[in-house]
C-alpha cells in the first residue's frame, strides 16, 4: 500500500465513532504515525481529528490530553488555513479543552464569540448550543442571574424553531433554577407549557420541583392533586410519590392524614 492509500485509510478508521478508550487510543496511534508523511489538505484533516480525539480522551480524564489538544490546535492554527465551519468545529474544542485548564475567561469568550457568529449565520441549533454550554457554566458559578436568562433565550428560539431536544433541556432547567432561585409561579409556568412530555413530568427532580414551588406558594392543595395524578399514572414502587404527599399535610398539622401515605 502506498503511502498516499495508507494515510487515506487511517483518516477513514479516525472518523469511525470509538465509544471504548482503547479504540479511541488506537486511532491516536495510527494519525501520529502518519503525521509525518502528509502534507496539505490530508495534514489539516489529521490535526483537526487529533484534536477531537484529544478532545474525547480529555472526556474519558486521560491526564495530559487536554494540553495535547490545545499544542495540535495551535499546529493547526498557525498552518493551515480554515473554513469557516472548521473554525467554529475547532474553537468549540478550543473552549472546552481551556476550561479543563481552569481558564474560564478565555472559556467564555470563545463561547461568546461562537454565539455572536451562529447568529449572524442564522443557525438555531448551534445557536442553542451555545446557550445551554454559558448558562451551565453559570450555574457552576452559582450565578444564576446571568444563567437563567440564557436558558429563558435558549427556551424561546427552541419553540420558534421547533427544536424539541433543546425545549426540553431548556425548560428543565428553568423549571429547576428558577424554584432554586425562589421563582416558584415562573416554574410552575414552565412546568404546564412542557407538561405533555412524558419523559419530563415523570422525571422525579421535575417531580420535586413542582411540589417544593407550590407548597412555597402555600398551595398544598395543588400539590396533592398533582401528585394524585402522578401516583394514578405512575407504574411501579410509588414509594417516593407517597411520602411526597404525607409532606404536604406535615405543615398543616394534619399528621394522620400523612401517616396514611407513609410506608408501614
Amino acid at each position: 500500500m502506498s503511502d498516499r492509500d495508507r494515510i487515506a485509510s487511517i483518516i477513514k478508521i479516525s472518523y469511525r465513532n470509538e465509544e471504548e478508550i482503547d479504540g479511541i487510543q488506537k486511532q491516536k496511534r495510527l494519525l501520529i504515525e502518519v503525521l509525518p508523511l502528509s502534507s496539505g489538505e490530508n495534514r489539516k484533516k489529521i490535526l483537526l481529528q487529533l484534536v477531537t480525539i484529544y478532545s474525547n480522551l480529555d472526556r474519558f480524564g486521560i491526564s495530559g490530553a487536554y494540553l495535547e489538544g490545545l499544542k495540535w490546535i495551535e499546529m493547526l492554527e498557525a498552518n493551515h488555513s480554515l473554513s469557516q465551519k472548521e473554525e467554529w468545529q475547532v474553537n468549540e474544542m478550543k473552549a472546552l479543552l481551556l476550561n479543563e485548564r481552569g481558564n474560564q475567561e478565555k472559556f467564555l469568550s470563545i463561547w461568546y464569540k461562537l454565539l455572536k457568529q451562529y447568529r449572524e449565520a442564522d443557525k438555531p441549533e448551534d445557536i442553542g448550543k451555545c446557550l445551554l454550554t454559558i448558562a451551565k457554566h453559570f450555574v457552576m458559578l452559582e450565578d444564576y442571574d446571568n444563567a437563567l436568562p440564557l436558558y429563558e433565550e435558549a427556551y424561546q428560539l427552541a419553540v420558534k424553531h421547533e427544536l424539541v431536544d433543546l425545549q426540553k433541556s431548556s425548560g428543565i432547567m428553568l423549571i429547576k433554577y428558577l424554584c432554586a432561585t425562589g421563582y416558584y409561579s415562573e416554574s410552575l409556568e414552565y412546568y404546564n407549557k412542557i407538561k405533555n412530555n412524558q419523559e419530563i413530568i415523570s422525571n422525579s427532580s421535575m417531580q420535586n420541583e413542582v411540589v417544593k414551588s407550590y407548597m412555597e406558594l402555600n398551595k398544598p392543595d395543588s400539590a396533592r392533586i398533582y401528585l394524585a395524578a402522578r401516583l394514578l399514572s405512575e407504574r411501579g414502587d410509588k414509594i417516593v410519590l407517597n411520602c411526597m404527599m404525607a409532606e404536604t399535610y406535615i405543615p398543616e398539622g394534619q399528621e394522620d392524614s400523612a401517616f396514611v401515605f407513609l410506608p408501614s
